[in-house]
């Protein structure tokens, strides 16, 4: 019974938005200036680093190496995706 108590609690999470990144995405808001365009050029270079590790990992052809390869590369992904939505939200004029 608390097994499935458990998995309605993670579901319930997962749902609501609870993401590996929710707490990055939060601190992007409260950064300034050059703190955020380093971040921003950080973000960038781990995202090209992330997709040429791919690139080595399938030409190998070992299965586990592009597994590894493929969750960096997710998790760069979701990094980038956070900039572009802080980016989106500074270019805002009210």
């Amino acid at each position: 019974m608390k097994r499935y108590v458990a998995l309605v609690v993670f579901v319930v999470l997962l749902a609501a938005g609870c993401g590996k990144f929710e707490v990055y995405e939060r601190n992007l808001h409260y950064m300034k200036g050059q703190t955020y365009q380093d971040e921003k050029a950080l973000v960038a270079e781990q995202m090209n680093r992330a997709q040429a590790n791919l690139a080595k990992a399938e030409a190998s052809g070992d299965p586990e190496r592009i597994k590894e390869a493929r969750e960096v590369l997710k998790d760069a992904t979701a990094k980038s995706r956070a900039v572009e939505a802080e980016e989106r939200r500074r270019a805002r004029t009210w």
